[in-house]
């Protein structure tokens, strides 16, 4: 009897290890990006993994490098709670039902894969393991279940960087006036500084030589992203321009690409140099004119607000002089606060006898709006204040992740924003706090400070700075 036992127990044995052994052999699990570049951070997806339902999220991502095997550890939890009796099963997605603006299902996460931050790794091939590491494991007191094997997830072919060595913005500009350009490279780091910029301009190329150097003991956010110096560019004439690069005199000049001036283009009539304003707090309207005499001067300046806009009235007075001003003028305008809204700008030109005593009356028609002013609500936030206790904005191409902050289960709303208040984009995002969850911000400029401003399913509000 115990012998019969015993081989029963060993042929189980067997059994379970050929089929554990066949669950291995037939993973499904593989990582993307797949191949991944050398040399830099990067966001690691492991996908193929079989969530227990549509609301399946994954925690707890770790990494572990050891030679040319990379070990990853997760733990997977469900967001639906266990109902009496339990609810029917359902295929993913499932569809959403609406109860007037409210819905009954909240959204399923996209892409709802393990996220893992990879530090930079080495050319060359990398065996890949997965663990789903149960909760109770890591809980205090942790369970007594052994820990399941890792299982394979393929091999990560790691290979050196193409991307071209040097960028730079903006890659056009107009023809006549200086202008900053921004030098960038993947190989400068946020603790990059750079001495002696200078620029030589020969024909049609541009030189930009600089010294850079990188001080030892500053850590910088693990974010992947170009840094550089900025130059100042003397007005050039219109074409096109070859910019090169030579750091730290090594007398070998680096092709970073070409430079686009255009001819400018003088405008008709008045026309406002900045065509946007804060609201709520009073500001100065500048408008502008081209080829005016240098000698020109503007009096009796006032500006009158009405529904249909703003009308800018201003007496404009020539000197003795022959020349020609090379930059647009016009006169400055004291403004008071104004709503947010749109506002046509109407030009009053004063003929000098309106300005006189007795004044003149004439007979005038206002004339089309030569400009308009887009006045927005203000964002007062201060940067400093963001960053001090909010969670870390990964970017990487045009997708931004991070972890949900503290706060209740459930719908959260996430909305892309400029410094100025502009909504770009938005997306609604289930999730408990210390989820990583992502949100895509193509719409955001390219390496500028933009916001995403997230609201919890409490309806309390956190501001989260990214560069994309």
């Amino acid at each position: 009897m115990h012998a019969r036992a015993a081989l029963v127990s060993s042929v189980f044995a067997l059994g379970l290890t050929a089929v554990l052994a066949s669950a291995q052999t037939h993973s499904t699990l593989s990582v993307t990006p797949n191949p991944a570049t050398a040399g830099k951070p990067f966001l690691l997806y492991l996908q193929g993994v079989t969530p227990t339902n549509c609301y399946t999220t994954f925690a707890r991502e770790t990494v572990m490098v050891t030679g040319t095997r990379i070990n990853l550890r997760y733990t997977s939890q469900s967001m639906v709670t266990p109902t009496d009796p339990p609810a029917p099963t359902s295929t993913c997605p499932i569809p959403v039902v609406t109860t007037g603006e409210s819905s009954v299902v909240p959204p399923r996460v996209d892409a709802n894969l393990p996220i893992f931050s990879m530090p930079p790794l080495g050319v060359g091939k990398y065996e890949v393991w997965a663990s789903d590491v149960p909760a109770c494991l890591l809980a205090t007191p942790s369970c007594t279940i052994a820990e399941p094997a890792p299982v394979s997830a393929g091999t990560l072919d790691v290979q050196a960087s193409t991307e071209p060595a040097y960028s730079f913005t903006p890659t056009s500009a107009p023809a006549g006036q200086g202008f900053a350009l921004h030098l960038l490279s993947y190989g400068f780091t946020c603790a990059t500084t750079y001495q002696n910029p200078t620029v030589n301009v020969l024909g049609d190329v541009i030189s930009l030589s600089f010294f850079a150097t990188e001080p030892a003991g500053v850590a910088c956010p693990a974010v992947y992203m170009p840094y550089g110096p900025t130059f100042n560019i003397p007005a050039l004439t219109a074409g096109a321009y070859q910019v090169r690069v030579n750091v730290n005199a090594m007398n070998a000049e680096i092709t970073a690409g070409t430079l686009q001036i255009t001819a400018a283009v003088a405008r008709k009539g008045w026309y406002l140099k900045e065509e946007t304003a804060q609201s709520d707090a009073p500001f100065q309207m500048q408008l502008f004119k081209d080829s005016l005499a240098a000698c020109t001067s503007f009096s009796n300046l006032s500006a009158a607000v009405y529904t249909s806009g703003i009308t800018a009235s201003f007496l404009v007075q020539t000197g003795k002089c022959a020349g020609v001003s090379q930059v647009p003028i016009g006169p400055v305008l004291s403004m008071p606060a104004l709503q947010p809204g749109i506002y046509p700008v109407h030009v009053n030109e004063l003929a000098a006898c309106e300005v006189t005593q007795p004044p003149c009356v004439l007979e005038k028609v206002m004339p089309p709006p030569t400009d308009t002013l887009v006045v927005i609500k203000s964002l007062a936030v201060r940067m400093s204040a963001l960053r001090a206790g909010a969670p870390k904005v990964d970017v990487v191409g045009n997708t931004a992740f991070f972890a949900l902050p503290e706060g209740d289960a459930g719908v959260w709303r996430a909305e892309l924003m400029t410094l100025d208040g502009r909504v770009l984009a938005g997306k609604s995002l289930a999730g408990a706090p210390g989820d990583r969850v992502s949100v895509p911000v193509d719409q955001a400029r390219a390496n500028a400070v933009s916001l995403l401003r997230l609201t919890s399913p409490a309806g309390t509000q956190r501001f989260l700075p990214m560069v994309r």
